[in-house]
């Protein structure tokens, strides 16, 4: 305010020097208006200015005369002709007016107001930084000035404070002027490390990725082809580079470690350099040691390649294919330099094993609950919890009212029955007599008859319920239906039963049932009468015969229940888990082949059979088992010799998309010539 009345005050003096050069204006006149128009300028902003549509340049003026550039009649700080280095920024932020090479925002000419900014799309995105690639100033240094002369400015990240992701807790997807709100459709941006405090301020990276602070990283990343040389950091998330994650290197024929069947570059059980690498990759099966990528344990098989789609060749070829093309060496020399080495097939006994899942059960056919038959109340329990009961035996006493009448009853009906038995006896003997007829006879028969059908009904329900009708009024009995162990007790005394509270569970505990989850692929080969030998997790077991299987396949394991019967000392307990092996029955024909011989491609199991000096065919076969020789089934003939050493180089040759060596030619099976 004060340098506006100094302003204003020189003004008006000049004024007032002047005023015998201003011609048909009185002296006092001119000095009124311009003490006016002091006084409105004491009263007057910027914003106030521009509400009352006075010029921009008058403003900035009434803010700091000497924030403005008079040359050009835009705020000094904005002012693009006078400093170019401010371009990039305003450009960045769409605030630019190319025909008259200034801000949008303050062009004089044009005075449009500050435009939106541009919006953000997929493409527009700097990995390394986590944010808008036409916004950073970290790879664009040249955006600085003009983010800074629009105070949109974070001194202490280097970056925009409208984008940089430390200050606003993460990624800013979409800007406005007046707050960040999200995009309706945001581009996927990758997590952003510094959320789990995984990150290096040094060298502003993941620290996990940071092969400048931790340098045993390197090998795993080069391994990867993911290195950028210039910087020393892995080119995925080199924040000078930001080319995003390269493809893995192809492998070649060299590249191979036959004795653990992965790419010799990647193999962590020879070159354990490599390990922290892939960890920091998250590249790494810790169960076999080796990166889950090429892991074949995991992937059922040799990983011939690594990319992530497979090559037109590769996608075309099935199990099927293979087994219609031969693999020739193209010269004797190449198959003893490949190592390659046979064994002949042979005839063998086998019985074959499923291992299964398996837990302890009561057999339901040896279970028994005790329940009361009316509504009444706990009044002795005469068996302790786990104790040993004897078929017939009292469990529980119980008092119901219902019990009382019942008792009652049938006292009363036996009543009847021996007054209807007196009366019966009197009319028969007045009948002898011709004194009644053989009506009344029949009538008193038919109430003797009544009274003891109420009498039995009475005896029957009292029966039923464990009561007499000569003990204590109202008590009845739950008894052991059955020989057993107590193993549950709900009951206490004075509790209320019913014919939905149960009492306690009576079980024949020396023989149990086994319950398997066997695979779905494993249940067809299972029989009834199969031996299967369970072991509980705390090494006790125990062995019996499958007595069922299961009519139908768990919609959720896509597993089949197996049942078998066994013994028990008293070692095994319901709800014990443990590991069932079934053993099916021995076959004496089967055909056995080396554990290194079979090798699968996509679900196919497969061996090479040598039909001729340096021609192999695969062939496929179905393993039965495990073991150092796998009983199988295929198109196997008496004399075969299949491949054991090498034989993972053949089944890279069937595949030309993969790493072909080049040693060897792929014919079809009708062109080769040779053996069987």
């Amino acid at each position: 305010m004060m340098v506006h009345q100094v302003t204003w005050l020189r003004l008006l003096a000049s004024a007032d020097a002047g005023t015998a050069r201003v011609a048909g204006v009185p002296l006092t006149l001119k000095k009124t208006f311009f003490l006016l128009l002091f006084g409105f300028a004491m009263m007057v902003t910027p914003a106030t200015a521009s509400l009352l549509l006075l010029p921009r340049t008058l403003c900035f003026a009434l803010a700091d005369p000497g924030a403005v550039c008079a040359e050009h009649q835009v705020p000094k700080s904005k002012c693009t002709l006078c400093d170019p280095a401010l371009i990039p920024g305003f450009k960045a932020m769409n605030d630019w007016c190319a025909g008259h090479e200034l801000p949008e925002s303050v062009c004089p000419q044009c005075s449009h107001g500050t435009p939106a900014p541009p919006p953000l799309s997929a493409d527009d995105w700097c990995a390394g930084h986590q944010v808008p690639e036409s916004r950073c100033t970290l790879c664009h240094p040249e955006l600085i000035p003009g983010f800074k002369a629009m105070q949109d400015w974070c001194a202490e990240h280097q970056l925009p404070e409208s984008v940089c992701p430390i200050c606003r807790g993460g990624p800013v997807l979409a800007v406005s002027h007046d707050d960040l709100q999200e995009d309706e459709e945001q581009p996927a941006l990758p997590e952003d490390p510094r959320q789990d405090n995984d990150w290096c301020d040094e060298h502003g990276v993941s620290e996990s990725k940071c092969t400048l602070c931790n340098p045993a990283l390197i090998p795993g990343f080069k391994a990867m082809n993911d290195w950028c040389a210039g910087h020393e950091l892995p080119e995925s998330v080199c924040p000078q580079c930001s080319h995003g994650t390269p493809a893995p290197p192809p492998i070649s024929a060299d590249d191979w470690c036959a004795g653990h069947q992965v790419p010799e570059s990647r193999c962590t059980l020879c070159h354990p350099e490599l390990i922290p690498g892939f960890k920091a990759m998250k590249d790494w099966c810790a169960e076999h040691q080796l990166p889950e990528s090429v892991c074949p344990i995991c992937r059922g098989g040799p990983v011939l390649a690594t990319a992530d789609a497979p090559t037109s060749t590769n996608q075309a070829l099935t199990a099927a294919d293979l087994s219609q093309r031969v693999v020739r060496f193209l010269d004797p020399a190449k198959e003893t330099q490949a190592g390659i080495a046979v064994t002949a097939i042979r005839r063998g006994a086998f019985q074959a094993v499923v291992e299964a899942p398996a837990r302890v059960a009561f057999n339901a056919d040896r279970v028994a609950q005790l329940r009361a038959a009316v509504d009444g109340v706990v009044q002795q329990i005469h068996v302790p919890l786990g104790a040993e009961v004897r078929a017939g035996a009292v469990v529980f006493d119980l008092v119901s009212p219902e019990i009382g009448a019942v008792q009652a009853r049938l006292r009363a009906a036996q009543t009847s029955v021996r007054v209807a038995e007196r009366q019966l006896q009197r009319q028969q003997q007045l009948a002898a007599r011709d004194i009644v007829g053989a009506w009344d006879v029949e009538q008193a028969e038919l109430a003797l008859e009544s009274a003891r059908a109420e009498a039995a009904a009475a005896a029957t329900t009292l029966q039923t319920v464990g009561a007499t009708a000569d003990g204590p009024p109202g008590i009845f009995s739950v008894r052991a239906p059955m020989s057993g162990t107590l193993v549950r007790r709900e009951a206490v005394v004075g509790a209320r039963a019913g014919h939905d509270h149960p009492l306690g569970l009576i079980v024949d505990t020396r023989r149990l049932w086994i319950l398997a989850d066997v695979a779905e692929s494993d249940a067809a080969r299972l029989k009834i009468g199969a031996t299967l030998a369970f072991s509980a997790d705390d090494g006790q077991g125990a062995e019996g015969r499958v007595t069922w299987l299961a009519a139908e396949v768990d919609p959720d394991t896509r597993t089949v229940l197996v049942r078998a019967e066994v013994s028990n000392s008293g070692a095994l307990r319901a709800n014990q888990f443990g590991r069932a092996r079934l053993t099916l029955p021995e076959s004496q024909n089967t055909w056995l082949v080396p554990a290194g011989a079979v090798q699968h491609y996509q679900s196919q199991a497969l061996v090479f059979v040598r039909r001729a000096q340096g021609l192999y065919q695969p062939r496929a076969v179905q393993p039965l088992g495990d073991g150092d020789w796998v009983a199988v089934r295929g198109d196997l003939a008496a004399g075969d010799q299949v491949v054991t050493t090498g034989a993972v180089l053949l089944l890279t040759e069937m595949l030309p998309g993969s790493i072909g060596a080049g040693c060897c030619e792929v014919e079809p099976l009708g062109d080769a010539k040779g053996g069987r």
